[in-house]
């Protein structure tokens, strides 16, 4: 019996960590810096509200209809998305993270009449996601919201990569470690990166 059990779950297994998702499939590529329609979507400041951990940032349509809505954690360095159709459907919503803009959880896709189209867990395309790497990072001392986050392929394999800075006088260097993407073992870099501002 445990060995019909193994020879069925193997395939799965193998699977798993053969299937090679790329950093591209995660890279969030909507309208979070620019207008893409300048004839429907309004050119004004988008609207921002700043509190001690978090920001509210509200884009409109030339209509006044909301555009985009996004929700910033300042300590978690994640943005809770919300883009919408010009008729006030919901049009997107989903979260990723701040500084690379990698989605992250699940992603629901809405078509203008308000019915579902597409439900993507970004979670689940790695077994290790984001936030069980990012819970292994800090039993090594790497914590938010000092962090560099990044998807990073290093000799054929993917790992989160997070760097904290080590700065003085506007200069630095980085302290790296990589979290397998895969089983969640961590490894350095054969190199740091030197910042200069």
């Amino acid at each position: 019996m445990t060995k019909i059990i193994f020879l069925l779950l193997f395939p799965l297994l193998s699977f798993a960590q053969t299937n090679k998702v790329q950093r591209g499939d995660f890279i969030f590529k909507g309208p979070i810096y620019s207008n893409p329609d300048p004839k429907t979507i309004s050119s004004e400041i988008r609207q921002w509200k700043d509190s001690l951990n978090f920001i509210v940032v509200r884009g409109k349509y030339i209509s006044g209809a909301l555009f985009v809505e996004i929700f910033e954690d300042k300590q978690t360095k994640i943005y809770d998305w919300k883009q919408f159709f010009p008729n006030g459907q919901l049009k997107e919503i989903g979260t990723m993270t701040k500084d690379e803009i990698i989605r992250i959880g699940k992603w629901i896709y809405y078509f203008e009449d308000g019915k579902i189209d597409t439900i993507i867990d970004y979670d689940k395309m790695l077994l290790v996601p984001y936030l069980k790497a990012l819970d292994i990072a800090g039993s090594y001392n790497f914590k938010m919201p000092e962090l560099d986050v990044d998807l990073v392929t290093v000799d054929n394999k993917q790992y989160w990569q997070f760097r904290k800075w080590l700065m003085k006088n506007g200069d630095g260097i980085s302290s790296t470690i990589l979290i397998s993407s895969i089983n969640g073992s961590m490894r350095k870099p054969t190199e740091e990166v030197e910042k200069h501002n």
